[in-house]
């Protein structure tokens, strides 16, 4: 709770912990602590032209390249849509996607280039052309969910269900 205390000076507030915000004396003038250091960080970033958009845009870029397993469509008991599936839709509402998708391909793990071609298949079909004929020699085993059972798939194997369109379906339906 808020209280007055007279001081040599005048005076000053004392503060509540729990508060979210405190006045604290700074040579007999009263600041807004947490408050005022935050609009101010605002408008610095807003004049550097960073928004929480450009902040999120990318991060979903990012956790694309997170993926651990390849699953479209609904998964597990709840039949939910995957992260990958989720960041993947996330980054093709972004004007620049073909962009962001060719550039997280470099750290890309297996599971991400799939995802990376099904976004850019959707696209940029230029941008998949070149990156699905660079991946065609690769051969390891990916980890894919399809509905509640999760299994490894050689990595070909999916390459070629996407280049005949297998997921293009997935990104045309809503998410669940």
């Amino acid at each position: 709770m808020f209280g007055f205390a007279t001081t040599p000076s005048g005076y000053s507030m004392t503060h509540d912990p729990k508060s979210w915000f405190f006045l604290s004396p700074l040579k007999n003038r009263y600041s807004l602590g947490c408050p005022i250091i935050a609009l101010m960080a605002g408008l610095v970033l807003s004049q550097l032209g960073v928004s929480a958009d450009n902040l999120s845009e990318h991060s979903a870029t990012r956790d694309l390249a997170a993926a651990k397993s390849f699953a479209f469509g609904g998964i597990g008991v709840a039949g939910l849509i995957s992260e990958g599936e989720q960041s993947l839709r996330s980054v093709l509402q972004q004007a620049d996607a073909s962009e962001q998708l060719q550039a997280a391909i470099a750290h890309a793990t297996p599971a991400d280039k799939l995802y990376i071609l099904v976004g850019l298949r959707r696209c940029d079909r230029a941008a998949y052309r070149k990156i699905f004929e660079s991946l065609g020699r690769a051969n390891d085993d990916v980890e894919v969910a399809r509905g509640c059972m999760i299994s490894k798939e050689p990595f070909r194997q999916i390459l070629s269900q996407i280049e005949n369109g297998g997921f293009d379906g997935y990104l045309s339906r809503p998410p669940r």
